[in-house]
């Protein structure tokens, strides 16, 4: 894995991957915060153009691990729309 690890509120850790080979979007895996066992990862996801997370098999959440992926999400979803702005601005 690369990247630093982040943590997303007080159970997860986040920690960027990059992007696949040949695209451009970045990827993240989710991890528990005691264990750093891997709980999903956060990517790209075409059909719906935002990033979104994938969960591991036979993983629960409680609402508030939820409210914190949902929020990394978004983050990561208005920081793209943000860069892309800014990118079409200087066109």
């Amino acid at each position: 894995m690369t990247g630093a690890q982040t943590f997303i509120g007080k159970y997860m850790f986040v920690r960027e991957l990059g992007p696949r080979d040949g695209t451009t979007t970045n990827r993240w895996v989710v991890c528990s915060g005691r264990t750093g066992d891997k709980l999903g990862n956060v990517l790209w996801y075409s059909p719906w153009r935002q990033d979104c997370f994938d969960p591991v098999n036979m993983t629960t959440f409680n609402s508030e691990c939820l409210h914190e992926i949902a929020t990394f999400l978004i983050q990561q979803n208005n920081a793209r729309r943000t860069t892309l702005t800014k990118r079409k601005a200087c066109r």
